[in-house]
């Protein structure tokens, strides 16, 4: 996760409870670099920077699902994202999951490792089987479906032998 979704997150957590601070607006400098006074960005994103946006955000709406008196901290997100992770993981038949063909390297290692991974990871975020191997597959680029020999169209095939039967 990125420091401005860290701020997007701050700013959500603010709609359910008024008594978080805003996120003080971003400025640059004359070298153009983006400068941000407030220090929170920096020290939540620390702690959930290794979470996806997504399920930092479902985290947080899990979190705000019963009544709150604690004042927010990073860490309440980050479990409450896990814990969405683990039931979201826990529902689904992970012997379902089927890596495609072509995994393999050309030293002759393998990425179903790899694969796998993030076919849990997008499990973990909700998404369903054929939803996560889709997803898998993108951030691997791996194709899953092979292509055959070209087959006419009914249209292309109609209008052949209305032709045949021309020449005849």
């Amino acid at each position: 996760m990125k420091q401005h979704e860290i701020a997007d997150l701050i700013a959500m957590a603010r709609a359910y409870d008024d008594r978080i601070e805003e996120v003080s607006d971003p400025w640059w400098d004359e070298a153009g670099k983006c400068w941000v006074k407030d220090a929170r960005l920096a020290a939540w994103h620390l702690i959930l920077g290794d979470l996806d946006y997504e399920l930092a955000a479902r985290g947080l709406v899990e979190l705000y699902r019963s009544p709150q008196m604690m004042r927010l901290q990073p860490g309440h997100i980050y479990e409450a994202a896990e814990t969405v992770r683990r039931r979201n993981v826990a529902q689904v038949d992970m012997s379902q999951l089927t890596p495609p063909q072509g995994l393999e390297n050309e030293d002759g290692t393998t990425r179903h490792a790899e694969w796998m991974q993030a076919a849990l990871r997008a499990v973990g975020l909700g998404l369903s089987i054929p939803d996560a191997q889709i997803r898998a597959d993108d951030q691997l680029q791996v194709n899953r479906r092979a292509l055959g020999p070209a087959q006419p169209r009914p249209l292309q095939a109609a209008l052949r032998m209305v032709e045949r039967g021309r020449s005849a």
